[in-house]
């Protein structure tokens, strides 16, 4: 049965291929019939070029003309490295559910199933699979040569070379990074762009002169799709010709429900555009709106600690310190200026859109949630936490306010973050400090002769223990402290979203958040640890003193020092578990009270 189902297989793909291969033939055919019924505008799919239109106007003076060029029409080369240069049409085809058809049987004579929707953000401009072979051949300058241009563009279209050195193509209404210098991709964007050119005109679409559309290449579960958008500079906006899920340009948000929720979020996505391909000329105001901002944030970084700005303060001034030059050249067309203007106005517009900019429940403060808060984790999840965090010596709960500040509503402050991991490598690189000068005295303490001679052996032996834990509990805080300066270092480089992709891994099936706490309270709990540890092998060989006065002074001055560390600590984490000032008070007073209450009934005081 198998067997015969594969044999039925491969006949009905030979078949497909077959058919395929006829569908250039019959579609010639096809418009040798639409010439006869003066079907003008579907004869027009078969050029090699794109018509691209500035309006919906008809030209009628032209169709004679254009009549004796559909009666010359040839079929395009498919295996020419370039194709012949062609005249661009500037008008709209006057489409009908025939020339639908036709178009959709260009887009798959090219090898195209069909066209989907993208977003700026899915152009894989840096992770394309391009690679050049290493093996070099023997290239000759001729002589007098001063000039190296690239080879010439296809027709119809201009290369272009992106600021950072990226190639893409460019015609009057379309843009592409794909390769057009080889004949099945030309054939294949040209197909899509007129395809989708007809359905616009087929939805009655206002296209204005501000609109452009993005072509891409792309494979989609085995298939062989273009993906696409429309830009419209006028509105700084994308839009598509047919549906589009709005939740692809989420990010991750919740409780979106409305559509003018994602109104900075299409604003992002179009100044994405704008950096991946700068072709739009920096007027004045777009370089005021962008100043504005930067004025903003700059004085909400000096004045608050919970800035929203995507930049720091450094980083502001730096762009600030660029916007004279970008002025002196406004109203002008330059590809470097317009891609630091799209490049900096894409982060602003990405914050306003994660923030809920223009919200009634819009975020106010870095630390500040927009959600319904969630129930806890419990009286068992609280119980957990504080033994962790006594264990820990108060640590997870000294990092959660400063992990709330980073990670809010599902959303990584980055600027925050950035700020938080350099303050934790110059604290940890305190630690390691302390914990070298706490090893040496550890391994000397281990060598003094004084704990091999004990009389009393349980005293040794628990002076022994003790400080090799003691040991141990300093070397593994020094070499955590080494890794995770190592580590929080890394993560210091990540961009915004490799920092998201981070967070959002979970840690042994814990909250993120409580996870980081506990790490990054490790290298300061086994200093503390190997330093109590130090205080128990030291007071057990103080336990043995003959000496009365030695025992006295000695342990005065222990429990005068464990007194004041402990009040230090009450004050320094804002919880007083005990009130030292209370607790020593209340016997002095109570004294007081019945000193004076004798006083008062003495017979000397009736008398008086």
């Amino acid at each position: 049965m198998a067997t015969s189902y594969n044999t039925l297989y491969r006949l009905y793909r030979r078949l497909a291929t077959f058919f395929r291969s006829l569908k250039s033939s019959c579609l010639y055919i096809i418009l040798a019939f639409l010439k006869k019924c003066n079907l003008k505008s579907c004869a027009q799919l078969t050029h090699t070029t794109i018509h691209l239109p500035h309006s919906r106007k008809s030209h009628s003076n032209q169709e004679a003309s254009e009549l004796a060029a559909l009666a010359s029409l040839q079929p395009p080369d498919m295996f020419s490295t370039i194709p012949e240069p062609a005249e661009l049409v500037p008008r709209v085809p006057e489409v009908s559910s025939l020339s639908q058809h036709v178009s959709q049987e260009i887009l798959e004579s090219s090898g195209l199933i069909r066209c989907v929707p993208r977003v700026a953000s899915d152009v894989q401009r840096y992770h394309k699979n391009v690679f050049l072979e290493s093996r070099s051949i023997k290239v000759i300058i001729p002589a007098g040569t001063l000039q190296f241009p690239n080879p010439p563009a296809p027709s119809g279209w201009e290369a272009r070379v992106h600021p950072n050195g990226a190639l893409y193509f460019v015609n009057e209404r379309f843009v592409t990074e794909a390769n057009l210098y080889q004949s099945t991709t030309f054939a294949s964007i040209n197909a899509c762009a007129q395809h989708l050119w007809n359905t616009a005109g087929d939805l009655m679409l206002h296209i204005t002169d501000d609109v452009q559309v993005m072509l891409q290449l792309a494979s989609l579960d085995g298939e062989r799709v273009c993906g696409y958008y429309f830009v419209n500079h006028a509105t700084r906006a994308l839009f598509w010709i047919e549906e589009m899920p709005a939740n692809n340009l989420s990010n991750g948000v919740e409780g979106l429900k409305y559509l003018h929720q994602f109104r900075y979020a299409i604003e992002a996505e179009y100044w994405r555009h704008c950096e991946l391909y700068p072709l739009a000329t920096v007027n004045r105001d777009q370089i005021r709106e962008l100043k504005g901002l930067l004025l903003v944030a700059c004085t909400v970084n000096l004045t608050s600690t919970t800035s929203l700005s995507p930049f720091n303060g450094k980083e502001l001034k730096y762009i600030l310190d660029l916007m004279p030059n970008i002025e002196a050249t406004s109203d002008e067309y330059d590809s470097h200026y317009t891609w630091v203007i799209a490049r900096v106005m894409e982060y602003f517009a990405r914050a306003k859109f994660l923030n809920f900019c223009g919200q009634p429940f819009a975020r106010l403060d870095a630390n500040q949630s927009v959600y319904y808060s969630r129930k806890g984790s419990g009286w068992i999840g609280t119980i957990i936490s504080w033994c962790i965090n006594f264990i820990l010596f108060g640590g997870p709960h000294a990092y959660m306010p400063e992990l709330r500040k980073i990670w809010v509503d599902h959303t990584v402050n980055y600027i925050h973050w950035k700020d938080f991991n350099e303050r934790l490598t110059r604290q940890w690189s305190s630690l390691a400090l302390y914990a070298m000068i706490m090893l040496g005295s550890d391994i000397g303490f281990q060598v003094l002769p004084v704990i091999s001679n004990r009389a009393n052996y349980l005293t040794s032996q628990i002076a022994i223990i003790a400080i090799e834990l003691s040991t141990y509990c300093t070397i593994g805080s020094l070499l955590v402290s080494m890794l995770l300066a190592r580590r929080v270092q890394k993560d210091g480089r990540r961009s915004a979203t490799e920092t998201v992709e981070y967070i959002f891994k979970p840690f042994f099936g814990i909250h993120i958040m409580a996870g980081i706490s506990i790490i990054y309270s490790l290298p300061h709990a086994m200093l503390m640890w190997g330093l109590c540890l130090f205080v128990v092998a030291f007071s057990a060989i103080l336990s043995e003193m003959t000496s009365t006065v030695a025992v006295v002074v000695v342990y005065s001055i222990f429990v005068f020092i464990s007194v004041s560390i402990l009040m230090f600590l009450t004050k320094v984490y804002g919880r007083q578990v005990v009130d030292l000032s209370q607790l020593l008070s209340r016997p002095v007073y109570a004294l007081y009270r019945l000193v004076h209450l004798r006083a008062r009934t003495s017979p000397l005081a009736s008398n008086a």
